[in-house]
């Protein structure tokens, strides 16, 4: 498995707007590309916003990355933002909630 953390800072507009934009039309696109399995979205203050994509493979996360460009660039999104940083690689420990009796 890989994933690939971006964050971003708006520069224009508000977060909130940002992710329903993200929701209603990146997200439809990240689905489709081969490979994917999660994609989250976080609020990480006033303007900022960081996305987690997993993709079985390192090249799901590098066509996450270029959709993600491509679509701020080619939609006009309500809103602005610093190019992301960008961290991506092998995802080494992946843990889920365990089951217990109770569940």
């Amino acid at each position: 498995m890989y994933t690939v953390i971006r964050h971003y800072t708006v520069t224009s507009g508000s977060v909130d707007d940002a992710l329903k934009q993200v929701e209603a039309g990146f997200v439809p696109i990240v689905q489709r590309i081969k490979g994917f399995d999660a994609y989250y979205a976080l609020k990480t203050g006033d303007d900022g916003l960081a996305t987690v994509s997993v993709f079985e493979t390192e090249a799901g996360c590098t066509a996450s990355t270029t959709a993600a460009a491509n679509w701020l660039q080619s939609n006009t999104p309500d809103f602005t933002t610093d190019a992301p940083q960008i961290i991506a690689g092998e995802t080494v420990i992946h843990a889920r909630a365990l089951a217990t009796a109770e569940n």
